[in-house]
């Protein structure tokens, strides 16, 4: 439809009678006008309107014109002048066949859209050409927990994954945005190798369901992808064996969910090998297009410093372009079948690492330096650029280094050597803008449709590289997400191992309290971590704690908000990165003014308080420090001393608990410290003061220089602890706490009665609620339907158990709730302190001993008598509390929790 301009043929009009000349007419108001008629008084007739195919036709040549006289962002304000000329018009507007031919004439060829709608594809391909032309891009930077000396071969991701071959066989698959490491593959474990390099990886295929890769040998593995990113068994199976002896080195590999196709060198007459990807059995042998290259193939499986031998690219469905130094093929695949349907020889050696296709276009690079972007199909060229600069000098500099590039639909990126990327437009050769970072030497690159991925020596990135003090992230610009990708990497790597599938609930809760805590605490002290993360921290934590591993998404019961909480408020001391950063920001302001540091003195020199107030221009460190100061205003009493005294005189909370700014205004070149209006132990102040502001400086006392300047309320020394507890100072204890969290608490007992006071226990009334319907009755007593209340300790089973522990519970009447019968013991004035914690040590011992009966009954089919889970639940108290110093008296008080022996009678069937 672009390539020819001939007009399109206009509506006639009706014939009259013996005939009746064809009127040109747009919307019929020319003709009323010259017939002398108003437009209102004549009606309009429905066959003088523009039919719809002939509008669109119209809208297609406007915009094609307005791309190839102007640039291609200037169609679509042409189109949408064109539609405003009627309602009618406008309607039109919404046609899908419209927007598909806009698509394909002004920006790419493709046949398959990626978007719901062809009209939303133009419109994102028009943002994303809008940003290119004017610079706006996001730089991502990951950092892979892998060796430096590991080789980058090659990149492919799609809009979830990430996939990166290196130089030992092995692929890692990475989860985006977040770039979290979720699996690694390798076929080579337990295999000979010819040569050092013969088990690099030499091409990815990354599906949306599928992983393929191959090595230089030739090797061709295949990976499922699940769909919930489940990778803790994820395997990668060896699909075909190589022979590299036979067919010589397997220098690319690329395809699709269709085909999958190799070229190889070291073997004249078989450079092209296609394979059929679903029967996974080659279909295709032959062709000449690395002849030329064969020893330079042989090297390559001891030597791939240089550059590579030929390079292949995928320019549309069942076409591929292959490019060596000397020579370009564009061949079809069809059916199995490789025809060459273009080819072209090269002048000057080519950089083969440089070939990039998409939407059926391809761009090579000769050997000097010039790009060629050309149709894929007859290798038609479209436009030509330098990729080097025009400076005096740049262009001899950049002879000899490599050449790395790669374009999506309609931009061409190239890095030369170590030098910053720079964008071409593929349309036009025009050269957008250059990166201004140098990101070093790049080795591998990859490009979609919005995104482009370069794989450097030392970390994956497209962005700048910031620096590192001990581990931690130094940069002038705002810290965003990408600079904690290394927190968040090792975070996944911690909760992912596979040591920690064997640890139970209470070995969950002590991991993440201690080494998850360890790692968070280190990276809040040296930065302030973003939102994001810290929700995609707490995810995973989440994750780990209540489902064993980071990727499952199964049913929990309680709320994450509800289990990092300190124990007194009901929670179980996990240290989360919220109250850990408060907890530091609390102990920075405690340091500033006790202290002396030469650090403390630069802060203070330069904001003075931290309670004065902030400007937007403030750095977010200190607006951070901000907030927690005003936190913690009132827990906080300040001394102020006559000599040394550090504190701001107008910008501090020492007068009762407010500024002296807040009571008058601070006045120009007046001093800003305490000791300056003070002499000895007598204030000194202006006349020049309020009244009502000097009474209220009077009354204050001026201590000796030994005191501490700012004093925490309620102990003289505070820890972190202290100041981490602060930040849930808002919420209410909850009364059972003590109760589980006793003296002599067992954290794998007493965290299932905790999950029983949050309502955590999957009982069968629980799950109703959610409609997952169980059998609802008792697997204890087979009386009563199931539930936390009746199971601990109205049920029969359970109270008989209780009761045949601790002796006193038999006084009771009617059945107890779990928390009656903590509440009834600590009443008991006939137990002291070490006693009643040694009951609520049994209680908690039996409330897990009854659940894990009541599991063994519901799903292992295994049932034991009470009076043998008493002796189980005997044998554990006899081994947790022989080593306790008062062991012989708890043996002579509670003698049944150490023989079980004798007891309460239960019926039959209750025993079964």
């Amino acid at each position: 439809m672009s390539g020819s301009r001939r007009t399109p043929p206009l509506p006639a009009g009706e014939e009259n009678g013996g005939g009746r000349r064809q009127e040109q007419i747009v919307g019929g108001e020319s003709s009323r006008r010259r017939d002398g008629e108003p437009s209102s008084s004549r009606p309009r007739s429905a066959d003088l309107i523009w039919p719809e195919h002939f509008v669109e036709a119209v809208a297609g040549r406007i915009a094609e014109d307005a791309a190839l006289v102007g640039r291609r962002l200037d169609a679509a304000p042409a189109v949408v002048t064109f539609f405003q000329v009627c309602s009618a018009w406008r309607a039109i507007s919404f046609s899908e066949f419209l927007w598909q031919d806009l698509t394909r004439r002004v920006w790419s060829p493709r046949h398959r859209r990626r978007l719901p709608s062809w009209r939303e594809e133009f419109i994102s391909l028009h943002r994303t050409g809008a940003n290119f032309r004017a610079g706006r891009c996001l730089h991502n930077h990951i950092h892979p927990p892998i060796s430096p000396a590991l080789y980058c071969r090659r990149l492919a991701f799609s809009d979830r994954y990430l996939a990166t071959g290196f130089s030992d066989g092995s692929v890692r698959l990475y989860s985006l945005p977040i770039a979290a490491l979720l699996a690694v593959f390798d076929l080579h474990l337990h295999r000979d190798r010819l040569g050092h390099f013969s088990t690099s990886i030499s091409g990815i295929i990354l599906l949306r369901r599928q992983l393929v890769f191959a090595s230089q040998d030739g090797d061709i593995g295949v990976a499922a992808i699940a769909d919930d990113n489940n990778f803790v068994n994820a395997v990668a199976r060896r699909a075909r064996a190589g022979n590299p002896v036979e067919n010589g080195t397997l220098v690319d590999f690329v395809g699709d969910g269709r085909w999958w196709v190799g070229l190889f060198a070291g073997a004249p007459g078989w450079s092209w090998r296609v394979w059929d990807g679903e029967t996974e059995q080659q279909v295709y042998a032959g062709g000449s297009l690395t002849d030329r290259d064969s020893v330079a193939g042989w090297h390559m499986l001891a030597d791939i410093s240089g550059p590579s031998v030929a390079r292949v690219g995928v320019a549309e469905s069942g076409v591929v372009i292959g490019c060596t130094s000397s020579r370009v093929q564009a061949v079809s695949v069809e059916e199995g079948e490789v025809e060459v349907i273009a080819e072209m020889e090269l002048r000057r050696a080519a950089a083969a690492d440089a070939l990039g296709a998409s939407d059926g276009r391809v761009v090579v690079v000769d050997g000097g330096r010039v790009a060629v972007v050309m149709v894929g199909r007859n290798l038609e060229e479209v436009c030509r650029f330098g990729v080097v600069g025009r400076r005096r000098g740049e262009e001899g500099a950049a002879r000899g280094r490599a050449v790395i590039g790669c374009m999506n639909w309609g931009f061409v990126i190239m890095w030369v050597g170590g030098g910053g990327g720079r964008v071409w437009d593929a349309a036009t050769g025009e050269l957008l803008y250059g990166f201004r970072q140098r990101v070093g030497e790049v080795r591998a690159a990859a490009a979609s449709d919005r995104v482009f991925h370069v794989k450097i020596s030392c970390s994956l990135c497209v962005s700048w590289i910031s620096l590192k003090y001990l581990g931690l992230p130094i940069s002038t610009i705002k810290l965003n997400t990408v600079h904690f990708q290394p927190l968040l990497s090792r975070i996944s790597t911690l909760l992912a191992g596979w040591k920690i599938k064997f640890l139970s609930f209470a070995g969950r809760i002590q991991y993440l309290r201690f080494i998850v805590a360890n790692t968070l605490a280190y990276w809040i002290r040296g930065a302030i971590i973003p939102k994001s993360c810290i929700h995609f921290i707490d995810t995973l934590c989440f994750r780990f704690l209540f489902h064993g591993n980071i990727e499952s998404k199964k049913l929990h019961l309680v709320a994450w908000h509800n289990t990092y909480l300190p124990t007194c408020y009901g929670g179980l001391e996990i240290f989360d990165s919220k109250s850990l950063s408060h907890g530091f920001g609390c102990s920075f302001i405690w340091r500033i003014y006790n202290t002396n540091s030469l650090v403390f003195d630069w802060f203070k020199s330069k904001y003075s308080s931290p309670w004065k107030h902030i400007s937007p221009t403030t750095s977010k460190f200190w607006k951070f420090i901000h907030d927690i100061a005003d936190k913690i205003k009132d827990c906080i009493s300040l001394n102020v001393s006559a000599e040394g005294s550090c504190l701001s005189f107008f910008w501090y909370p020492w007068v009762n608990g407010k500024m002296l700014a807040d009571y008058m205004p601070p006045l120009a070149d007046m001093p800003d410290r305490v000791c300056d209006f003070a002499s000895g132990s007598s204030w000194c102040i202006l006349a020049s003061f309020p009244s009502q502001v000097r009474q209220l400086i009077y009354v204050i006392p001026i201590v000796g220089t030994a005191t501490a300047p700012l004093v925490w309320k309620g102990t003289s020394k505070p820890y972190f602890k202290t100041f981490r507890m602060h930040y849930f100072v808002d919420l209410h204890k909850v009364d059972w706490f003590r109760f589980v969290w006793h003296k002599r608490a067992a954290l794998r007992y007493s965290s299932y009665t905790w999950l029983i006071f949050r309502n955590g226990l999957k009982t069968a009334d629980v799950l109703a609620k959610r409609n997952i319907l169980i059998h609802p009755t008792c697997s204890l007593c087979h009386r009563e339907d199931e539930s936390c209340a009746h199971m601990f300790f109205t049920c029969d089973y359970s109270f008989a158990v209780i009761c045949h522990l601790i002796t006193v519970l038999n006084s009771f009447l009617f059945r107890p709730s779990l928390l009656q019968l903590f509440e009834f013991l600590e009443e008991l004035r006939i137990f002291n302190s070490v006693e009643k914690n040694f009951c609520y040590f049994v209680i908690c011992l039996a409330v897990y001993y009854i659940w894990r009966e009541r599991n063994n009954r519901r799903f292992a089919v295994s049932y034991i008598p009470h009076h043998d889970l008493c002796k189980q639940i005997a044998s554990t108290i006899t081994f947790k509390v022989s080593k306790w110093k008062l062991y012989e008296m708890l043996h002579a008080a509670f003698p049944s929790c150490f023989s079980a022996r004798g007891g309460v009678g239960l019926p039959d069937f209750l025993g079964r």
